[in-house]
């Protein structure tokens, strides 16, 4: 199903992205996905409950922002840290899916584990936030620096 997966370890956040075949698990072909989100319309996460931990900040770490996307062909997921979580990991703009969200490396073939530097956050620019819907929408911000990259065949 994988048919590249980057994962990235800023000061910052976690963030794999990538690319895969998700029709295998029932995303219908062509559906551009949407967000999942610690958060969602009530307060209560999108999926309701949805929680996630990890070991890359500190041992059995629950990740208090994190936002994720899935379509038919890509993925996409950050989990941040610190006192600008709420930024690098904003859950307004659920549908403008991952490479505007978090634009990365999302190549297929290779598969690599890197470090890197924080992205600008999403809908940021300068002072001023733009808002999902609101005409014209700004291009994506660049995707940052990543070294020490390690490839695997697979995962």
């Amino acid at each position: 199903t994988f048919k590249g997966v980057h994962w990235v370890k800023t000061p910052d956040y976690v963030q794999i992205t990538g690319q895969g075949d998700f029709t295998k698990i029932h995303v219908p072909k062509g559906d551009e996905g949407g967000e999942l989100d610690n958060h969602g319309a009530d307060g209560n996460g999108n999926p309701i409950g949805g929680l996630i931990y990890g070991n890359v900040f500190g041992n059995n770490q629950q990740f208090h922002e994190w936002t994720e996307f899935l379509s038919y062909k890509e993925f996409c997921i950050r989990a941040c840290v610190g006192p600008n979580a709420p930024n690098n990991c904003n859950h307004i703009y659920d549908e403008m899916g991952c490479q505007w969200n978090m634009p990365a490396n999302y190549n297929t073939g290779v598969f690599e584990s890197c470090e890197g530097d924080d992205s600008l956050p999403m809908g940021l620019y300068g002072t001023s936030r733009w808002h999902q819907g609101v005409s014209p929408t700004p291009r994506a911000h660049p995707v940052p620096s990543s070294s020490k990259c390690v490839k695997t065949a697979t995962i």
